[in-house]
Parts: structure tokens; C-alpha cells; sequence
């Protein structure tokens, strides 16, 4: 990467609305002769802007899994730790009947649980993408491949992706579940938050965080 000048790449990229177009010539003349004619060879520029879209999205997921293993632990320690402590219960911000603080922190921790189920789901069904122009597989077949249909798994596995069903350069439920699934995690996170910053209002009081410092 660091051989390539991503401003350069960014600025050729407006006359065909994406860089995989400069991406390619860059590649073809730092690898030369006689390899150069094999770069991109079939493939079209949303192949490699959706498969680098999901390499990206599995990297993000990788480094957010860990994150949310973190936080159902410390919830299931303050279940526990609160199994027993009484606080008021609310409907519509308004005292209703005595609950545990423990019960409020186990539907946390089950919250971040189905957060951290959907973006599994989702990271192992993140899905590579090489159809070629038209989505039929045509091109790699004209340049010799014997069974143009295994090439996709192969490819997916070398990149450490799905297999695609078929070319969904426009059947984007990859992206769809990708984006839901964040969406929803970032609800449930903000849920967390809003509940401690109402709990920790100086008018409630019934819960603070260690370690605040001044703004």
C-alpha cells in the first residue's frame, strides 16, 4: 500500500466515479511485463470495490467483537454484584413498582449478547465479489478457466470470505445486514448510555461512573 499515492488515486478517481480505474493501471505498471496484462483480467471495478468493502467490514467486526466481550462481562459481574440491590422501577420515567439494579444490568448484558450474536452472523457471512461486467462469470472463462464457477469460492477463500451465492452487484443484502447489524449495535450501546446518564442525573443519583474528570 504504502507504494501507491492515495491522493494521487483519489483526484484520478472522479473522471470514472471510483478508484479501482487508476488502482489498476497503477498495479499493471508496478508489476510490468508479462504480468501486467493479467491485472483486473475479467473482473470490473465493482468486484473490487464491493470485496474490498467487506475485507474492510471484517477487519471492523474483528476489532469489535473483543470490545463487546469486554462489556457483557463487566454487566454480568454488576448482575451479579446488584443481584440484590433494590432501586425504583419506571414507566415513562415515572416510579412504578421496586426492582434490582441486577435485572436492569442482566437486560444490558442481554442486549449487548444479541449484538454481539448478529455481528457474527454477520462477519461470517461476509461475502466476496467477482462476477465480471455483466455478473455472468463470462470473461474467466474466455481466458481458460475449465469450471469458471469454482473460481469465486477459490477466491473468496484465499481473501478469507463467503462464497458468494451469486454476483450481487445488485442484490445488496450484504450490505443491508451489514448496516443493520451496526445500527443496532450502536442502538443498544446508546441505550447503555442514555440509562446511565438519566440514573446519574444529581436529582437520582442511583448510579456513577469511576474515574470522570472534568469537561
Amino acid at each position: 500500500p504504502a507504494a501507491f499515492d492515495a491522493r494521487s488515486l483519489g483526484e484520478r478517481a472522479r473522471g470514472g466515479g471510483n478508484p479501482v480505474i487508476p488502482l489498476v493501471a497503477d498495479l499493471t505498471k508496478a508489476v510490468g511485463e508479462p504480468y501486467g496484462p493479467y491485472v483486473h483480467r475479467g473482473a470490473t471495478s465493482q468486484d473490487i470495490l464491493d470485496t474490498a468493502t467487506m475485507l474492510v467490514a471484517a477487519r471492523t467486526l474483528d476489532l469489535l467483537l473483543p470490545d463487546l466481550a469486554r462489556t457483557e462481562r463487566a454487566l454480568a459481574r454488576l448482575a451479579a454484584e446488584h443481584r440484590d440491590t433494590p432501586m425504583p422501577g419506571r414507566t415513562l420515567t415515572q416510579h412504578a413498582v421496586p426492582t434490582v439494579f441486577g435485572l436492569k444490568a442482566a437486560g444490558w448484558r442481554a442486549l449487548v449478547l444479541d449484538a454481539r450474536d448478529r455481528i457474527t452472523a454477520v462477519r461470517d457471512a461476509l461475502p466476496a465479489q467477482l462476477g465480471g461486467a455483466a455478473g455472468t462469470l463470462a470473461a474467466f472463462e474466455a481466458y481458460g478457466a475449465t469450471d469458471p464457477t469454482a473460481l469465486p469460492a477459490a477466491y473468496a477463500r484465499e481473501l478469507g470470505l463467503r462464497a458468494p451465492v451469486l454476483p450481487w452487484h445488485t442484490l445488496r443484502t450484504p450490505i443491508a445486514d451489514l448496516a443493520g447489524t451496526l445500527a443496532f449495535t450502536a442502538g443498544v450501546l446508546g441505550k447503555i448510555a442514555v440509562d446511565v446518564l438519566t440514573l446519574s442525573r444529581t436529582e437520582i443519583g442511583e448510579v456513577a461512573e469511576g474515574g470522570g474528570g472534568g469537561s
